[in-house]
């Protein structure tokens, strides 16, 4: 799957987060573009999954609760919900273990978006229930 302009811009932006700030009106922008652009298909590029591992926490947050918005303007929450639960598992382990106080800040950010994700994928959150 290519990766649109959409994608990479916000990816780009995404890679410039290295603190909670009120998002910049280019940063709103190009979260928009990205919205508009995949509520429309029926798949993620990889490249917005595999971003998780490579974002600073802040830009990770941003992308998590990005795609949370996504879903709740229709994008389908089996996308991208089982990879949100893992980095944020990843997160919670690394914040306890090593103390991360960027990691531990944008957590919040990641979890609101897990939430998101959890509210419409009924399955999943069964299976976390019952875990």
């Amino acid at each position: 799957m290519t990766i649109s302009a959409p994608t990479t811009d916000l990816l780009k932006a995404c890679a410039k987060l290295h603190a909670a700030a009120p998002p910049s009106p280019e940063l709103v922008g190009l979260t928009r573009a990205f919205i508009d652009e995949v509520t429309k298909g029926e798949a993620l590029p990889p490249a917005v999954l595999e971003a998780f591992d490579e974002l600073p926490p802040h830009g990770a947050a941003w992308l998590a609760v990005t795609l949370g918005s996504a879903v709740e303007n229709g994008l389908d929450p089996s996308l991208a919900g089982e990879r949100l639960l893992q980095v944020f598992r990843d997160w919670l382990a690394r914040t306890t273990e090593q103390r991360e106080p960027d990691r531990m800040e944008a957590l919040p950010t990641l979890a609101q978006a897990l939430v998101a994700h959890l509210a419409r994928l009924g399955a999943l959150r069964s299976r976390l229930g019952a875990d």
